[in-house]
């Protein structure tokens, strides 16, 4: 079986479980990986399947499009963002065809 765990930032230390869990589920041949929008702690809590997507990217002709269509169509900024958030990180998913998606943490 394989996991997708969806972290805002892998592996704050006031979030001890969620590293302890994956570790745990990997002793039992689950594999999981994380996708993350940024790694910290990298040193203190060692895994090597790590995704880091750095959501808040977007290169400047698509910022181009992205204003125009806020003037043109009076489209919401947050709504843009949200998609284009929300493509890259579906486009990474895809990528590794996961069986399971736990996305740590509600907002998330």
């Amino acid at each position: 079986m394989k996991v997708i765990h969806y972290c805002s930032s892998f592996s704050p230390l006031s979030e001890t479980f969620i590293y302890d869990i994956i570790i745990t589920l990997e002793k039992f041949g689950i594999d999981n990986n994380i996708l993350t929008n940024a790694i910290v702690n990298k040193d203190d809590r060692p895994f090597n399947k790590i995704t880091e997507v750095d959501i808040n990217d977007t290169n400047i002709l698509k910022r181009i499009f992205f204003k125009s269509l806020i003037k043109v169509f009076k489209v919401k900024r947050e709504k843009i963002s949200f998609y284009n958030k929300r493509n890259k990180l579906v486009k990474k998913i895809n990528g590794q065809k996961p069986d399971i998606i736990h996305a740590h943490f509600g907002p998330q």
